[in-house]
C-alpha cells in the first residue's frame, strides 16, 4: 500500500523528487558510471546518486564548471582531485572546484554508492 505521496504543506517552493517515480533519469555516464539525475525547477543544481560496481572503469579526468560535493553511502574508493588522492569511506564527504580534473582512481570495496551534488555558476544555467 505504501505511504501517501509527499506534498508541500507550507513555506517556500522546493524541488521534490520521489523514488522510484518522478523526474529521475537513468543514464550511463563516461567510463560506465551509472547515476540517477534529479532535476527540478532549480536548474543550477545537479544531484546524482552514483553506483560503481566491479565492472565500472575508473576515470579521474572529469571536469565541469561549478562546485561539487560528494557524500559516500557505501563502499570504499580512492578519489583524485588534481594531485591529491583521497580514500573515501561511508560517511565521508569531499567538496571541490569542478574545473580541476577529478574522479575515482581505484575502486577498493564495491559496490560503491555516493551522492554527488554539483552547483553550477549562474552563467552556466
Amino acid at each position: 500500500m505504501g505511504a501517501p505521496p509527499a506534498r508541500r504543506v507550507g513555506g517556500e517552493p522546493s524541488a521534490l523528487t520521489q523514488a522510484p517515480a518522478g523526474a529521475a533519469t537513468h543514464s550511463p555516464a563516461p567510463a560506465g558510471l551509472v547515476g540517477t539525475v534529479f532535476r527540478g525547477e532549480h536548474k543550477w543544481l545537479e544531484c546524482l546518486h552514483v553506483t560503481l560496481s566491479a565492472k565500472s572503469k575508473t576515470y579521474p579526468l572529469f571536469q565541469h564548471p561549478g562546485t561539487e560535493f560528494i557524500f559516500m553511502l557505501e563502499g570504499v574508493m580512492d578519489y583524485s582531485r588534481s594531485r591529491s588522492v583521497y580514500r573515501l569511506e561511508p560517511g565521508d564527504s569531499l567538496q571541490m572546484d569542478g574545473e580541476g580534473a577529478h574522479g575515482p582512481v581505484d575502486l577498493i570495496e564495491v559496490p560503491i554508492r555516493f551522492l554527488s551534488v554539483i552547483a553550477f555558476p549562474d552563467s552556466q544555467v
